[in-house]
């Protein structure tokens, strides 16, 4: 690892690109299917003010903001694009497809076939998954008048059981949540980052500063009275697994490179200050379980390497969030972004 951040730093000290435009690692967030996808609706009808605090975002007005951008237009007569709300490559990070059926079925007729539309941009279902298989259920305490207090002791262990089956992505996965962060806020196509129309990666992106801050929607915890800030256990755990994770996603990225450029310069370089950032959690008295990934091994030219290194970095992710619940690690507070620091925090 040591070697790739001398090599790089070596050959292009590159200045991080900033943007709106970004794409996502394919290992962790592939295209959503959109045959799977119910859409903002399905979640708004429980978690309106949620909703309602999803709408004044990036994440939700910037589908007619990227539509715009001049570099989309750039991009596109690079590439040879032609909507990009239909391009998987934009699609996957940008925008929420899904199958919609307008047209009502005639009298003995066949059902009309529904047609692919862009419904909306950044999603719940995004960062929570498809919810084809788990929305129907993620809210039913048991009947249309049955209330959560209700809910009777077998019902929920059943409930909670279909909705993990269905693959809901909730807010206590923390490995999973932040993996799905940083899948669209760091690029991992070589090709369009080497145009220099796209940016690699979004600037200062932190999963303390970012999740408290414009996308923060913990209403359900106060019943919609206050959107709460998270305890301050959640956070050191979202600050560890941040750069636990950004490492991994680098070391993926890393192997999808074939050829020097920018691309695999700022991949590498990133790579450097992520290990320090690493390296001062150890140092301060964070999870000791970081050591062994401080000097992970690969070859910039061997795509095995890196992603068997990226494996031994994302088990012990999964570990750190399997075993500390951030009561132990209260040394982690000075590293923490204040809350002036956070981004675009509602008012």
């Amino acid at each position: 690892m040591k070697d790739l951040i001398k090599v790089g730093a070596a050959k292009l000290q590159l200045s991080i690109v900033i943007g709106l435009l970004l794409l996502p690692l394919a290992d962790s967030a592939v295209a959503m299917e959109p045959s799977r996808v119910l859409g903002v609706e399905n979640c708004a009808e429980c978690h309106e003010k949620e909703n309602d605090v999803w709408s004044k975002t990036k994440h939700a007005t910037s589908m007619k903001e990227i539509s715009r951008h001049k570099k989309t237009d750039a991009l596109k007569d690079l590439l040879g694009l032609k909507r990009i709300t239909r391009e998987e490559s934009c699609a996957r990070c940008h925008f929420t497809n899904a199958y919609i059926s307008k047209k009502k079925a005639l009298p003995g007729g066949e059902p009309p076939k529904p047609e692919l539309k862009t419904v909306d941009a950044v999603s719940c279902e995004f960062c929570h998954g498809e919810a084809k298989d788990w929305g129907p259920v993620h809210g039913d305490y048991g009947g249309k008048k049955v209330t959560k207090e209700m809910e009777t002791a077998a019902h929920r262990a059943d409930r909670i059981a279909k909705t993990k089956a269905g693959n809901l992505v909730g807010p206590k996965n923390m490995y999973l949540i932040t993996k799905k962060c940083f899948s669209c806020h760091l690029l991992d196509d070589e090709k369009i980052a080497n145009t220099k129309e796209h940016p690699i990666f979004t600037e200062h992106f932190e999963m303390v500063a970012w999740s408290q801050g414009d996308m923060r929607h913990n209403l359900w915890y106060s019943d919609g009275k206050k959107n709460v800030e998270a305890p301050i256990e959640k956070r050191r755990l979202y600050y560890v697994l941040g750069k636990t994770v950004s490492l991994e996603m680098l070391l993926r990225a890393l192997a999808t490179s074939t050829e020097d450029g920018p691309y695999r310069s700022t991949i590498t370089k990133e790579m450097g200050s992520t290990l320090q950032d690493l390296q001062k959690i150890v140092g301060t008295g964070g999870p000791g379980e970081i050591s062994s990934i401080l000097n992970v091994k690969g070859s910039a030219l061997n795509s095995k390497n890196l992603l068997e290194s990226a494996e031994q970095v994302a088990e012990v992710s999964k570990r750190i969030a399997a075993k500390y619940d951030g009561k132990s690690l209260g040394s982690l507070d000075a590293l923490l972004p204040k809350e002036s620091d956070y981004k675009r925090l509602e008012k």
